[in-house]
């Protein structure tokens, strides 16, 4: 699954090089395939647990909140970094910042929605 998703990334980034104008498409298209990954990797871990479709769900759900958790909270956090670093130091700094600030706060948001997931 992880040569799925490298694969997947790598190609996203390929064609938004070669073609600029279908990359919100092609992006929008990338996302529902790794989500349709990952929810069918979720059905195969439970495929065959007693409650199945609760414990599926709740997987799922777990894992729809997380993203939109991650995209919320590590946009405004790459936004705000942006903002700030841009005027005192440059555009590339800043934005090297945001990524930096975008990506640590995914990584908080996963830490704490796995640790909250175990109960």
């Amino acid at each position: 699954m992880k040569l799925i998703a490298l694969l997947l990334f790598v190609t996203m980034l390929l064609s938004i090089w070669r073609l600029p104008a279908l990359a919100p498409v092609l992006g929008v298209l990338f996302l529902f395939i790794s989500l349709a990954i990952s929810v069918s990797s979720i059905r195969k871990k439970h495929k065959d647990a007693e409650n199945a479709y609760r414990k599926i769900t709740k997987d799922i759900l777990i894992l729809l909140f997380t993203f939109l958790l991650v995209i919320a909270l590590g946009g405004m956090a790459g936004m705000y970094a942006n903002q700030y670093v841009t005027h005192r130091f440059g555009v590339i700094v800043g934005i090297f910042s945001a990524i930096i600030a975008s990506f640590t706060v995914g990584y908080l948001v996963k830490w704490g929605m796995g640790r909250v997931a175990k109960y």
